[in-house]
């Protein structure tokens, strides 16, 4: 990851283009990077002088007990891991990410809950793994000149009012790699949860969209039961 980083935004590097970085000032626009979030990770090796993966084994999956989870398929039971699919006919092979630290984290639907339970907690001021100073500020909504159409963002955390047609307030984050897409966010008025874990890549499978929109709003209509 380090090579690819040095590569892509170092002068010299032979991926270098001003292509890569915007032309704004900082504070002024914001947009989502997956190199970004690689770099942040290597700033956090560099700085604790662990790699991140020791790093957030040691300071997140042990403490919380996701036992599940891991970097890379040395890290969990291969053999109750899903298969991942192009399309309802076409699986995908296993891959790794050279930035991974950008989508590249392989857990299942209980350790990914654990890992929510922990952000509702922290976000009122109980969790584990930071301080109630430091979680303030992984929710901190972030300001920026340029009106956000998609809603507004703290550190990695998106503050929703809609989402996949669902109008509801949370606050979460979600993304997809090649025949995987994640959803993970939470009400912060019920303390309440939702995950959507999909097997199936999204880009290439138009089709499959109406039964994850479907599928969302079975999940918001049940939590609603449950906090009535």
């Amino acid at each position: 990851m380090l090579e690819y980083i040095e590569n892509s935004l170092t002068v010299k590097g032979k991926w270098y283009t001003n292509d890569t970085f915007s032309n704004t000032k900082p504070g002024e626009k914001r947009e989502y990077s997956n190199i970004a979030a690689a770099l942040c990770a290597q700033i956090i090796a560099s700085a604790t002088g662990q790699d991140y993966q020791s790093f957030t084994k040691v300071n997140i999956l042990k403490p919380l007990k996701m036992s599940s989870s891991g970097w890379s398929s040395k890290d969990i039971d291969t053999t109750r891991r899903s298969k991942l699919f192009a399309n309802k006919e076409m699986m995908i092979a296993d891959y790794s990410l050279i930035t991974y630290a950008d989508g590249g984290f392989i857990t299942s639907s209980k350790d990914l809950g654990l890992f929510l339970s922990e952000l509702i907690k922290g976000y009122n001021g109980k969790g584990a793994l930071l301080t109630k100073q430091s979680y303030g500020k992984l929710f901190e909504k972030q300001k920026v000149s340029e009106k956000e159409t998609d809603g507004e963002f703290g550190i990695f955390m998106e503050f929703r009012e809609e989402f996949l047609g669902v109008e509801e307030k949370i606050i979460g984050h979600n993304g997809s790699d090649p025949g995987v897409m994640t959803a993970m966010y939470f009400n912060p008025k019920t303390e309440t949860g939702k995950i959507l874990i999909i097997n199936t890549d999204t880009d290439f499978s138009d089709d499959i969209w109406p039964e994850i929109e479907e599928i969302w709003e079975s999940l918001s209509v049940y939590e609603n039961t449950i906090n009535k």
